[in-house]
């Protein structure tokens, strides 16, 4: 499906399937490749826009047909990010979603 914003979606990255074992450890499942564009929250925007951002380590940009959802991770540089809330983005005279865009936090495994 090409998409609203096919064309900025040139960095590569990882959605990692997370389990939590008997013990309530973390397991990384494998990671499955996929694009997107990514970029880092800055303190400036963070002061601009505090309610927005608050809590937000960056910004990930993925296909509308992407399947994740507040809670997954990503891996992207050898960097685990959190999705803590998930925009569906739409244009104004529609209802399909054209693309995703998702306000993450640094994450550990």
């Amino acid at each position: 499906m090409s998409g609203m914003i096919d064309h900025i979606l040139t960095q590569d990255g990882f959605d990692v399937p997370v389990t939590v074992d008997s013990h309530g450890d973390q397991i990384e499942g494998s990671p499955v490749a996929m694009k997107c564009k990514f970029r880092y929250v800055t303190g400036t925007e963070k002061g601009v826009n505090k309610e927005a951002l608050i809590g937000i380590d960056a910004i990930i940009w993925r296909d509308a047909d992407a399947s994740i959802q507040e809670g997954s991770i990503m891996k992207i540089d050898d960097k685990f990010w959190r999705v803590e809330r998930l925009v569906k983005a739409r244009k104004l005279s529609g209802d399909t979603v054209e693309f995703l865009k998702a306000y993450v936090q640094k994450y550990k495994i």
